[in-house]
């Protein structure tokens, strides 16, 4: 062999080695890197954005359902509605009459709605020829009688349950007429008999006259009308 070619030959084989421990070198690292050799140790691979977060069962929290309590109320205690009941007005003898018979009243009208009964005229000279009569009370007006002039002149009491608002009427005594309606207008005689007694007490136009048979009571009659006409001792004169 030729000497010149016999120098180069460790210089190769140093230039094999060098390049077997190389590869060597590289192979052994790469086994490294994937954990499929070496010492066993695992190398945790760096965290990847990509990777999918592990599933997270929520804590299930159960919240009160709110609840709304409507405002406290108080019903009424129940009320018995009592049944309805229709009462009839009471009536009274006022000053100027009862009910619709009432001073200055056409009569005509209150015998056609039998209010009262036809009125029976007296045609009397003692009348200076104008009309004078007498009805009586009909229907609700019952217990009372009735003085016309042409009208309603005066209006009185026979009956014990036609009374004043003051409930004075028929048997009332003269103290409790004076105690109820105070001191009277007039206190006079009767007009022929002179033991029988009328207080009369005036309301304007109008006034009361209650009769007694004597200076004590009890009243026989109690009138109700125009001033002037319940004074008339016989109705018409």
């Amino acid at each position: 062999m030729d000497g010149r070619l016999l120098r180069w030959v460790p210089w190769l084989l140093g230039l094999i080695a060098a390049l077997l421990l190389v590869l060597i070198l590289i192979l052994v690292g790469g086994d490294s890197g994937d954990g499929s050799a070496g010492s066993g140790a695992t190398t945790v691979p760096a965290s990847d954005s990509t990777l999918v977060p592990p599933t997270t069962t929520p804590v299930e929290t159960t919240a009160s359902a709110s609840t709304t309590m409507p405002a406290a109320t108080t019903a009424p205690p129940a009320t018995t509605v009592p049944a309805t009941t229709t009462t009839t007005a009471a009536l009274y003898l006022l000053p100027d009459g009862f009910g619709n018979l009432v001073a200055g009243a056409d009569h005509n009208a209150l015998a056609a709605a039998g209010e009262i009964t036809a009125p029976s005229w007296d045609f009397t000279t003692a009348n200076d020829g104008y009309q004078c009569g007498w009805a009586q009370g009909a229907g609700p007006n019952t217990g009372v009688d009735v003085q016309l002039f042409e009208w309603v002149a005066v209006v009185f009491s026979v009956d014990s349950s036609i009374r004043t608002p003051e409930g004075l009427g028929v048997g009332s005594t003269a103290a409790e007429v004076i105690a109820a309606l105070g001191t009277p207008t007039e206190d006079l005689a009767g007009a022929y008999v002179e033991t029988e007694r009328n207080l009369y007490y005036e309301s304007g136009a109008h006034g009361y006259r209650f009769e007694f048979a004597d200076s004590t009571g009890p009243v026989t009659r109690v009138y109700a009308g125009f001033w002037d006409m319940i004074h008339l001792s016989e109705g018409c004169v």
